[in-house]
């Protein structure tokens, strides 16, 4: 039965409705690990008087524990609307009865991440006509809530980060043995890959954000491609593959586009090309298509002979934290954010990218962007 199909008690003139944020993966059920957090909850009354952070085996009386628990986990597990009643602990002066709605949240891949809803006094419920834009108000202030989480984690990592990479160095240089250098070595490696994922995590941010913009400038694309391959050249040279870069004849000398962002693109389709081949080469083909206004439409082409994929596969290439796991291969390092990455980019271009693949043979990713002449 849903929200508006109980009766309730006449409406109160106050509003009482607190929206809530709980979390719901990694658990077959509800449990005191699942962290709770209220995104708004009234000025006053007796929700008002609920932690920001909170667990919910603390907030509802033991006698209907069993039944909460049983319709939270049935909301995890099934992806039902999520709809019960039930009393508080003693958080008011007088016993208080909530009537709690909500609904499942997934992220890109498709795995439970949060149950989102609000719990209002069994009394006012039926006075609570905005229930659904309270829902949908919710949603909006959990993704909010979710990118500054990763903006604020990831701005936090990287700078201990940094200074732990920098004593690395030092320690390197300060006559170790060829163990410990191999040691230093390691984990100056480990720290690489967490900064990485930590700039990942802000790009990612930003993006979601849908504040993200384009700086334009005159930039020579060509020349661009050859430093990033440069930068990428010592991950090639460890896994021993062929990196190189070619530029079609005629290319613009300049063109208007954003370097930081185009940057990324190639850094992060060079470095995913390199981490999925394990012999071969990684080819970047930097060409253009003239426009009828007098623009280019500029076109990166990144192959590999890596594993490859299976073409069924490519519509959760650009899924946020999905990386593709075959058998016979083990998960590679990073938090599956590259290409999510890559799309948003794109995207803010006004761009596309599409990938052709063949598993076990290797796969090319071939983005378009859309970029003006300089006058």
């Amino acid at each position: 039965m849903t929200s508006t199909e109980r009766t309730a008690d006449p409406p109160s003139q106050d509003t009482t409705a607190a929206s809530f944020l709980t979390e719901a993966g990694g658990h077959g059920s509800l449990t005191e690990n699942h962290l709770s957090f209220l995104l708004h909850k009234p000025a006053s009354g007796p929700l008002s008087r609920i932690d920001a952070e909170f667990k919910w085996e603390n907030l509802i009386q033991q006698a209907d524990w069993p039944a909460f628990q049983q319709a939270f986990t049935h909301c995890m597990t099934s992806g039902d609307a999520l709809d019960v009643t039930c009393n508080l602990v003693d958080i008011a002066p007088t016993p208080i009865r909530i009537s709690i709605i909500g609904k499942l949240m997934h992220d890109a891949s498709g795995k439970p991440s949060w149950i989102e809803g609000i719990m209002t006094p069994a009394r006012d419920l039926h006075a609570c006509s905005g229930c659904r834009e309270a829902v949908v108000e919710a949603e909006k202030k959990a993704k909010e809530f979710s990118r500054n989480i990763l903006a604020v984690l990831s701005h936090d990592m990287r700078s201990p980060l940094i200074g732990v990479m920098g004593m690395i160095q030092l320690l390197r240089k300060s006559g170790l043995t060829p163990q410990q250098q191999e040691y230093a070595t390691r984990a100056s490696d480990a720290c690489e890959i967490v900064l990485e994922l930590a700039k990942n995590l802000l790009d990612f941010a930003k993006i979601e954000s849908g504040k993200d913009s384009l700086r334009l400038q005159a930039l020579n694309l060509s020349a661009i491609a050859q430093s990033m391959a440069e930068l990428h050249s010592e991950q090639a040279r460890r896994s021993a593959i062929t990196l190189s870069v070619r530029t079609s004849r005629g290319f613009p000398k300049a063109v208007l586009c954003d370097e930081v962002k185009f940057r990324q693109v190639l850094g992060n389709l060079l470095s995913n090309a390199i981490k999925f081949t394990a012999s071969g080469s990684v080819k970047l083909h930097l060409t253009h298509v003239r426009k009828p206004d007098g623009g280019i439409t500029a076109i990166i082409d990144v192959a590999d002979t890596g594993i490859g994929f299976d073409p069924a596969d490519a519509r959760f290439m650009f899924d946020q934290f999905s990386q593709m796991c075959q058998e016979g291969h083990l998960r590679r390092k990073g938090a599956g954010l590259g290409l999510t990455i890559v799309k948003g980019v794109v995207d803010l271009f006004g761009g596309s990218i599409c990938v052709d693949s063949t598993k076990g043979k290797g796969s090319s990713f071939i983005v378009s962007l859309p970029l003006d002449i300089p006058r």
